[in-house]
């Protein structure tokens, strides 16, 4: 079997952990991460490629603390807010996320 190794910084690690808790901990949510990177994107036929003239603008509203959830997991990942929210939809529906990163 083989075994990852990846170094973070001690608070990186400390809201990692906290997240992991309730997903099994820190070894469980890493393989489960892991796993889902590694199933390969579903094959798309070249005249379905996604482009922002046919994407579509979808209003979600949350609670404040859904809210102040979703950023906090948005801003850990480097990610826009309506980037997360997208990815988490793809996720369920392809099966795969394609986030976007903030520029």
């Amino acid at each position: 079997m083989t075994m990852f190794s990846v170094r973070v910084e001690d608070d990186l690690a400390a809201r990692f952990d906290a997240a992991a808790a309730t997903l099994g901990g820190r070894s469980a949510r890493l393989r489960q991460l892991i796993a889902e990177a590694a199933v390969p994107p579903p094959i798309r036929p070249s005249g379905l490629a996604e482009t922002a003239r046919d994407a579509s603008r979808i209003m979600v509203r949350l609670d404040a603390p859904d809210t102040a959830a979703v950023d906090a997991e948005a801003a850990a990942m480097g990610l826009a807010r309506a980037s997360l929210v997208a990815g988490l939809v793809r996720r369920r529906v392809r099966g795969a996320p394609t986030f976007g990163r903030v520029g």
